[in-house]
């Protein structure tokens, strides 16, 4: 258990130092989130809802989008949207204090946006939460925003790319980026 503990802070290190262009990250005085909290909450866009159990979260209905909010079963809550995606997985690791993030997201109804993301359905965690099942997924992100292709199953794939792929947290130079990284095989 030590040594699982001891990975995750390193991760969470690795992370947190290379920020890639996250210079509004506050500094860390909380300790980091319980691995124990509640059920696990998937919420999905509008256009993505597969019932009434499934509410929709704030953004563009065009683009596919799992939250994985809590980390008590949050690697099987990613199997789980992976395998019922009717498009291809990709693993978005984001953080709350992170500003590229934060454009990012704020974006996703932008039609350049959309136009991306048409063949992907993105499975949403928190680096800052979810460092357990980052590691249990095999996914190793050096900082975020980061987004890394999975298989069916939830296991990456090896392919990611994140926000050292452009030089400005801008949709222009974003969106060309992300179409091309979710297009290629």
């Amino acid at each position: 258990m030590r040594d699982r503990v001891l990975a995750s802070l390193s991760l969470g290190i690795s992370i947190a130092t290379s920020l890639l262009g996250c210079s509004d990250a506050p500094p860390r005085t909380d300790p980091p989130p319980a691995a124990t909290s509640p059920k696990v909450n998937v919420a999905r866009k509008a256009a993505q809802a597969e019932g009434p159990d499934r509410p929709p979260v704030a953004s563009s209905a065009s683009v596919a989008w799992t939250t994985i909010t809590d980390a008590s079963e949050a690697t099987r809550a990613v199997r789980t949207a992976a395998r019922s995606a009717k498009r291809s997985p990709v693993v978005y690791i984001g953080a709350t204090w992170c500003g590229p993030c934060k454009v990012y997201k704020a974006r996703l109804d932008d039609p350049r946006m959309v136009q991306a993301h048409r063949t992907v359905h993105i499975i949403e965690l928190d680096a800052d939460l979810h460092m357990g099942t980052l590691e249990a997924l095999g996914i190793t992100p050096a900082g975020v925003p980061h987004w890394e292709k999975v298989d069916t199953a939830g296991r990456a794939t090896g392919t990611a790319i994140d926000g050292r792929a452009w030089k400005e947290n801008t949709i222009e130079s974003m969106a060309p980026a992300l179409e091309q990284f979710f297009a290629a095989n």
